[in-house]
């Protein structure tokens, strides 16, 4: 009797064996029963990562299949934005596909300028038969990007190897953006392959940098420049300024851009000051003029200011000086708030030597906390020179990815990079 059962659970095995191998876990998926000419086909023992098996209906092709789910553009800094992409992606494949370089994206800038997308799909790794995902492309790129025409602008998708070019338009896209703003700067009416300059507004002033004097005013104009070339540029020395009086007086520019180098697109903003006499302050039109050499490219302008003295402005109590970083926004861990994320600390700049490093996140001032870095600036803006600052900062411990709160403090001062001591007081930017 026992041999008889014997036999018996042997036959029930086999017969049910097809059963059980079809419905073992299958790319992620438990229950996935596999339908074709050759069943064998189905096993999960017999699919590689690479095997092509032809076992869809015709209207279903084996592919990854991708769309998207919204677009939007974060204010990374002054001149940056962030475009994130919200993408979903399907597998019709009859195999697990690894998500590392399924997707790839290139955003193009007047079919010149590439910019590299970062995919990323979270906690994924790899993606099951059927399975759908959600994912970000994530771009980092100039404002005069974010502000494109969709004729200017395409975005190269790759997916599974398959490269598909569509075109973009991103200006809808911007929220809480001043319309009085003006990018002073166009790709078709741009005048160098290299260096480009835009004289902005300007105005007189009683006082500047803490010096006043009857005597004298400060004429203040305010500049910008864009590089229009692919590599970056450095920019000391790279601008001159002479304004000119009766075209034998010269007075030089003092002051420039906070920067030590711009990279390509990038736009800079910075305010240039001439000490001029009284009379040159009251002069006639066309007796001023102003000499520039960008590079080394020179040209001459008549020059005409504005005759208004603005005794309040923001130079009244001492000049902009610099901290020597380039910041972009933080959004927030577990583990850390929000705050501005360091990107570059310049060599011999008052922050590398107050041993402020890249990658350190800054989270409060006096006690102050900041969404970004434009509150982080107005916080600064509240801070004449000579006064104490405490900063908060995460940074890294050297063996792990964990980080570490600890407290820094400045004066806020008008110093140079080289009279700064590796331990004395900085100016904030």
């Amino acid at each position: 009797m026992n041999k008889k059962k014997k036999i018996v659970w042997t036959i029930l095995a086999v017969l049910l064996l097809p059963i059980t191998v079809q419905c073992e876990e299958f790319g992620g998926l438990e229950g996935v029963v596999i339908i074709g000419e050759n069943s064998n086909s189905g096993s999960p023992d017999s699919i590689e990562e690479n095997d092509e098996v032809q076992i869809q209906p015709d209207d279903i092709k084996e592919k990854l299949e991708l769309s998207f789910d919204g677009t939007y553009l974060i204010q990374e800094s002054d001149s940056y934005f962030n475009i994130n992409i919200d993408i979903s992606l399907i597998n019709w494949k009859m195999q697990t596909q690894r998500l590392s370089n399924a997707v790839e994206a290139v955003l193009i800038y007047q079919d010149e300028y590439k910019f590299p997308g970062m995919v990323d799909f979270g906690e994924h790794d790899q993606i099951g038969v059927l399975e759908q995902v959600s994912g970000t492309i994530i771009f980092t790129v100039p404002i005069i990007v974010a502000f494109a025409d969709t004729t200017e602008l395409q975005l190269e998708l790759t997916v599974d190897g398959n490269i598909n070019i569509e075109s973009l338009s991103l200006k809808d896209k911007i929220e809480d953006w001043d319309d009085t703003t003006v990018i002073p700067f166009s790709y078709a009416d741009r005048t160098s392959d290299e260096l480009e300059l835009h004289l902005g507004e300007n105005y007189l002033t009683d006082s500047w940098n803490g010096d006043s004097n009857e005597a004298y005013k400060w004429v203040i104009q305010n500049v910008s420049i864009i590089n229009w070339s692919n590599e970056t540029i450095d920019l000391e020395d790279a601008l001159y300024m002479l304004l000119t009086y009766m075209n034998k007086y010269g007075f030089e520019a003092q002051g420039g851009f906070q920067e030590d180098e711009i990279e390509p697109l990038e736009i800079i903003n910075a305010d240039i000051a001439f000490h001029i006499p009284n009379i040159v302050a009251e002069a006639k039109k066309g007796m001023t003029g102003i000499q520039i050499r960008l590079q080394d490219n020179e040209w001459e302008k008549e020059y005409v200011f504005n005759k208004t003295v603005d005794v309040n402005n923001k130079f009244a109590n001492g000049k902009k000086a610099r901290m020597g970083i380039k910041l972009s926004n933080f959004y927030g861990t577990e583990e850390v708030p929000r705050g501005v994320l360091i990107n570059k600390v310049f060599e011999g700049s008052p922050a590398e030597r107050a041993q402020l490093k890249k990658g350190d996140i800054i989270t409060e001032i006096n006690g102050n906390t900041f969404q970004n870095v434009t509150e982080f600036k107005e916080l600064l803006s509240n801070y004449t020179t000579g006064s104490m600052l405490i900063l908060n900062v995460y940074s890294k411990y050297k063996n792990n990815n964990t980080y570490h709160l600890h407290s820094v403090s400045f004066h806020m001062s008008t110093r140079d990079y080289e009279n700064v001591s590796k331990y004395d007081s900085i100016t904030m930017y």
